[in-house]
């Protein structure tokens, strides 16, 4: 009662109902809800419904689902739905979670998106909350100089999706390492600041539910078509065309661009960690 926000409290008050993401205890817990949710009850599931009139969040329909598309799948949507209800209810406190456990929860997280099969809109739109990354370029460059391991900077062209706008040629993006599995992104402008939903949705990184080191079939099914169907964030859709045309215009000027210096030097930076 000290009239400090929790999520800028050191000490929060409800820090204490924050689940144990990235746990085998969390895991476990997981489990045993969903495997009650979806095993089929006869006496309980109706017939008289297509499938497609189900909702999978509701009990009788993922007993439905499981017996139309299978245990596992129907099994991966309900722990879909119980995990991103966790996430929503503990977002002011999930800076508490250590970053080796919060990668451990989002690959657990990964793995069942890419059992169930399927990315709604919805889902789509919840990677935002799951992406980490460096605030700040200079604390990329530490991070990149304790460990060049942690992070990729990527070519110019992987970074096209995010270089869109005044000068928007200058943005550096990075994936996380392959120990994560490439599921974070990190997109800094020239003045080195992080891109974010807050500051630069249109170029900001996106978290990845099926990384570039899984195959590039699930990235595009997963991520990459997803971003072009509803854009990076709630209001800012995919302009078709535009980072490729914005690519193409500059890219015969590129060996002397100031945007290509400016690439070069911090290539050359992190190559000599």
């Amino acid at each position: 009662m000290d009239g400090i926000p929790d999520k800028d409290d050191s000490m929060p008050l409800k820090k204490g109902e924050l689940k144990p993401f990235g746990t085998v205890e969390y895991e476990n817990e997981i489990k045993g809800k969903t495997e009650t949710l979806v095993l089929p009850n006869p006496s309980t599931v109706k017939y008289d419904l297509p499938i497609e009139y189900y909702n999978v969040n509701d009990v009788i329909s993922l007993r439905k689902y499981a017996l139309q598309f299978g245990k596992e799948k129907a099994i991966s949507k309900a722990a879909i739905n119980i995990m991103m209800e966790d996430v929503n209810k503990c977002e002011d406190y999930l800076q508490y979670i250590s970053d080796e456990d919060w990668t451990k929860f989002c690959l657990y997280f990964n793995q069942h998106v890419q059992e169930y099969g399927i990315v709604d809109k919805e889902l789509h739109y919840f990677r935002l909350k799951l992406n980490r990354a460096p605030e700040t370029l200079d604390d990329m460059l530490e991070t990149l100089k304790n460990d060049p391991t942690t992070w990729t900077l990527c070519t110019i062209w992987q970074a096209r999706y995010h270089m869109n706008g005044n000068n928007g040629e200058y943005n550096l993006k990075f994936v996380s390492s392959n120990e994560t599995g490439n599921i974070y992104e990190a997109v800094y402008n020239y003045d080195g600041l992080l891109l974010t939903e807050e500051n630069d949705p249109l170029n900001m990184g996106t978290y990845n539910y099926a990384g570039t080191n899984t195959n590039n079939k699930k990235h595009h099914d997963f991520d990459v078509d997803t971003y072009i169907k509803w854009g990076n964030a709630v209001g800012y859709p995919y302009v078709k065309g535009s980072e490729k045309d914005k690519f193409k215009k500059y890219s015969h000027e590129l060996k002397n661009s100031d945007a290509k210096k400016y690439y070069e030097e911090k290539k050359q930076i992190i190559s000599s960690y």
